[in-house]
């Protein structure tokens, strides 16, 4: 026999590293179940990265629901009213020695690092600068954590991902 205290029901939610730095900007929380909305309030998190680089984040839950029952969660971070700024890539953005950087390419396509400033992510999932850059500046979006200032990079453009029109 399993006894389950259903008195207050927690929910565990995985985030990629990329997210769980914004989560200082989060201005709510919920989940989803049967169509019904139940509010989420933080109660607790690891600090530290699981093998998937997945950090785990939990919520107590406002109402009921049987246990185990899966959830949608959605965290809203920031939002597009309060936050302006240049909307880039997440995955863009390195941080060292507790400040957050983007690499830029120069002439020559050598690489940068220049410092930003973030103030959320946007509806879309990018994170908001809100100074360091400019909309002219070229930024790295793959391999950041490889790169070191003066690296000469390859630029490559978006090419058309459905040749042929197969999909």
């Amino acid at each position: 026999m399993d006894l389950v205290d259903t008195r207050s029901m927690e929910v565990e939610v995985n985030i990629p590293a990329d997210v769980y730095r914004l989560l200082g900007n989060t201005t709510d929380a919920y989940c989803m179940a049967a169509g019904v909305r139940y509010n989420l309030h933080k109660t607790g998190e690891l600090v530290k990265a699981d093998a998937n680089q997945l950090f785990t984040v939990k919520y107590a839950l406002d109402g009921k629901l049987s246990a185990g029952v899966n959830v949608d969660v959605y965290i809203n971070i920031g939002g597009d009213a309060a936050i302006s700024g240049l909307s880039i890539p997440a995955h863009a953005i390195f941080e060292e020695g507790g400040k957050s950087y983007v690499w830029i390419v120069g002439e020559g396509d050598v690489v940068k690092r220049h410092l930003v400033t973030l103030s959320g992510v946007d509806s879309e999932g990018m994170a908001v600068v809100t100074s360091g850059i400019t909309v002219d500046d070229r930024i790295v979006k793959a391999g950041v954590k490889a790169l070191h200032e003066g690296d000469k990079v390859k630029v490559v453009t978006q090419q058309k991902s459905n040749v042929g029109d197969l999909l």
